[in-house]
């Protein structure tokens, strides 16, 4: 009985009645699911998911490639019931052009039923395809284990096609690097005496084991090529396609280097989380990081994620913990058992702008009935990610990346934002001498803050009430806002007026960088901010220079805790490092709390004093020596549900500027 009994099979028209020949549907009518599949209605996340015939899509364990406008999803065709955990049929293959809409394109690979390595009722698991950058051809990596062998073989299959639907030839198996030591060998692993150490070894548990933990179980393979189980393929930003795959009894990653054909390996590979116990992995870069998002070695049954981070493939890499949040309603699992699933892929969906989690569910008594989990990914800069859970994939969410740029039809007013919050700097068209930084609260699904802007005589009141994910509910008025820089000359606290001049560096949705000028004024010289901000960063970096005449003044970015302005609630200082942060009450169910901080570079994080100046912010202050400092300052909304208090905020600011001074070590 498959779950919930409320899904049945079906025979698809025209084909023999063979088991594998099966899929699953919903038993709404075609004409709805037609209709429904031409409305782009979001897929029910560990539900059946049904392609344009009406057939629950059979494509377990895959991956996708984007080749011009269209999608293709591989992945294993799977049986019913336990024999449908053998390759059966072989790689299926689906195409879209909305990532929601799929058609089956049949079966890409097949199996055979004469003896050969991908014969019949082989293991045939995680298919990922690529264009081949050296030949132009799709070629497809899978994970192999050839019939009657268990999973006692650990080989790497490879097959060619020249469209990417296929139909793909079979090409070869074999253990991947052979003769080839890895770039990160230890020289005590190649010697002679430590070969033929790893040579007796014998079998070893493929999940954590005291003999696995103790033995070296690669230098004893290197003259017949490595182990290889659980498979990626990554394509990096210079076009080299990496190959990341389970070994050594799944304890330790491999990354190889396939050749420019795709169809073998150049050489070059490293062993990475050596007696971690890794499988199922998922590679993406972000932020100028790369991330590979795994699992632990519990079979078929569902354990806890993991996440980790480099700077290179080379290494060293770095395990953050888990990233998944939430909870799956249809089975009641959350993070500890990653709800269920278990990670199979990951990809950029350009569209939107966000990189795209892929899990399996697997049902190994019914193996045809694996769901899928697609959620997209949560950036909080060099920090750990977020990977919450939804009910639904939806493909046409926005995901608004970075933006930034002047509005004349709002007064010159300049703004920056990215998917988590949005600022504004008042411009030269305002009629006051504001220079602080306004704060605009976003939703994970908000549209931009520049869209609104320009259309904000059109957009209601959104100070009380969000438009399009956005609320403008924050009171800045002559004080500092979020990061606005003052100064004290002369015994009284003086602010810049408004910019007087901008400058945009770099506009993308990954990042973006400008400067912005303001004028001098009585005996204050000029001053010019040059921020940056990233995608997925819950920060901005102000990077201030200026020049005053003052003598023994106090300069420094400021944050706006005054309770007459509505920014009432939990302060947190630290002087020594020169950090402030607030967590504001809730002012409602609508507008809920805004989270703000500000604090220094650690590079310039001394000789610090915290002031109150005349309007109630507190200031950062720093000696009128320097003639420039830099600054990190942010905001988040509590409506977004990912940040619940105050101590949570407090905690992810310092664990921020922590992190900062470990990047200066």
């Amino acid at each position: 009985m498959l779950q919930g009994g409320a899904e049945i099979l079906r025979k698809k028209k025209g084909e023999c009645a063979c088991a594998a020949d099966y899929g699953i549907i919903h038993p709404m009518s075609m004409t709805t699911l037609l209709f429904a599949s031409a409305l782009s209605v979001a897929m029910p996340n560990a539900d059946v998911w049904p392609d344009t015939d009406g057939v629950h899509i059979n494509a377990h364990g895959g991956g996708l490639l984007k080749d011009g406008d269209t999608w293709y999803w591989y992945g294993e065709h799977k049986v019913a019931g336990k024999a449908g955990n053998r390759a059966q049929v072989g790689v299926g293959v689906y195409s879209s052009k909305d990532l929601r809409s799929w058609k089956n394109e049949g079966i890409a690979l097949k199996v055979t039923d004469a003896p050969s390595d991908i014969e019949k009722d082989c293991i045939l698991e995680r298919p990922k395809v690529v264009k081949a950058p050296g030949t132009g051809k799709y070629v497809m990596v899978f994970h192999l284990e050839r019939k009657g062998l268990g999973y006692a073989d650990a080989r790497s299959g490879f097959a060619v096609a020249d469209r990417p639907e296929g139909p793909f030839a079979f090409v070869k198996s074999c253990w991947p690097n052979e003769g080839q030591w890895p770039v990160n060998a230890k020289g005590e692993d190649m010697t002679p005496e430590a070969i033929a150490a790893s040579k007796a070894v014998g079998p070893v548990s493929g999940g954590p084991s005291e003999k696995g933990m103790a033995s070296n179980l690669y230098s004893g393979r290197v003259d017949q090529g490595q182990m290889a189980r659980d498979m990626t393929l990554f394509v990096d930003d210079d076009g080299t396609v990496w190959h990341v795959f389970a070994s050594e009894s799944n304890s330790t990653l491999h990354f190889s280097e396939l050749s420019p054909d795709c169809l073998g390996y150049t050489g070059r590979w490293y062993r990475h989380m050596e007696k971690d116990w890794t499988e199922a992995p998922a590679v993406v870069k972000h932020g100028g990081w790369y991330w590979l998002l795994g699992s632990g070695c519990t079979g078929w049954r569902p354990n806890t994620a993991r996440i980790y981070r480099a700077k290179s493939l080379a290494g060293p890499w770095e395990r953050l913990g888990n990233p998944c949040t939430g909870v799956n309603p249809k089975n009641r699992m959350g993070p500890g058992k990653t709800w269920g699933g278990q990670s199979t892929f990951i990809f950029h969906d350009d569209r939107t702008g966000r990189d795209i989690a892929c899990f399996d569910i697997w049902r190994p008594d019914n193996a045809m009935d694996g769901r899928y989990v697609w959620l997209p990914i949560e950036w909080k800069g060099d920090g750990m990610p977020e990977i919450p859970w939804r009910d639904t994939f939806e493909s046409g969410e926005r995901a608004i990346g970075c933006s930034c740029g002047a509005v004349p039809e709002r007064q010159n007013d300049f703004y920056w934002e990215n998917d988590i919050f949005g600022m504004r700097a008042y411009g030269p068209g305002e009629d006051h001498r504001w220079s602080g930084f306004d704060i605009f609260n976003k939703m994970p699904d908000a549209g931009s803050v520049g869209e609104l802007l320009k259309n904000h005589s059109a957009r209601g009141n959104w100070h009380v009430k969000p438009s399009d994910g956005i609320l403008d509910n924050y009171a800045i008025g002559p004080g500092r806002g979020c990061g606005g820089v003052a100064v004290y000359g002369d015994g009284e606290w003086k602010t810049y007026p408004d910019w007087e001049k901008c400058e945009i560096i770099t506009n993308t949705p990954e990042k973006v960088e400008f400067k912005l000028v303001y004028a001098a004024f009585s005996r204050m010289g000029r001053m010019t901010c040059r921020i940056t901000l990233e995608r997925g960063s819950p920060f901005f970096r102000n990077e201030v220079s200026f020049e005053h005449g003052f003598k023994d003044a106090f300069t420094g970015p400021g944050l706006d805790v005054n309770p007459k302005r509505g920014h009432k609630g939990d302060v947190c200082e630290d002087a020594a490092r020169g950090i402030v942060s607030l967590y504001e009450e809730s002012r409602g169910d609508v507008e809920g709390s805004t989270m703000t901080a500000v604090f220094l570079d650690p590079k310039d994080a001394h000789g610090i004093t915290l002031k109150t100046d005349h309007q109630g912010s507190r200031i950062i202050a720093l000696d009128a020596k320097r003639t420039s400092f830099t600054y990190w300052a942010g905001a988040r909304w509590s409506k977004r549900g990912d940040v619940k208090s105050a101590e949570e905020w407090h905690s992810l600011v310092r664990g921020f500027a922590e992190s900062l001074s470990r990047q200066d070590r």
